[in-house]
């Protein structure tokens, strides 16, 4: 768990809108259930880039959820191989 001020979204391009039905429908889940999957993401200086869950973490900020589930890697050729083990 990595609070969600030390996390930072991967661009502005992958962040959905918060009007977006997409963007709703995981808001609706998150507040039903938590955030159950964890975001991936990699060290960035102090902070760590999310690479996949951008919206999960947008989500987690407005619904003002102090922690999330990250799962850090230690390099971006880690990506793939994390990415299909996050379940």
């Amino acid at each position: 768990m990595y609070p969600t001020s030390q996390c930072i979204t991967w661009s502005d391009e992958s962040c959905v809108e918060s009007n977006d039905a997409f963007y709703q429908g995981v808001k609706a889940s998150v507040q039903e259930n938590g955030i159950d999957k964890p975001l991936l993401g990699i060290w960035d200086n102090k902070a760590i880039r999310v690479i996949q869950g951008n919206t999960r973490l947008m989500i987690a900020r407005e619904l003002n959820i102090k922690e999330v589930p990250v799962v850090v890697i230690p390099h971006m050729d880690d990506f793939e191989f994390f990415s299909k083990r996050i379940k």
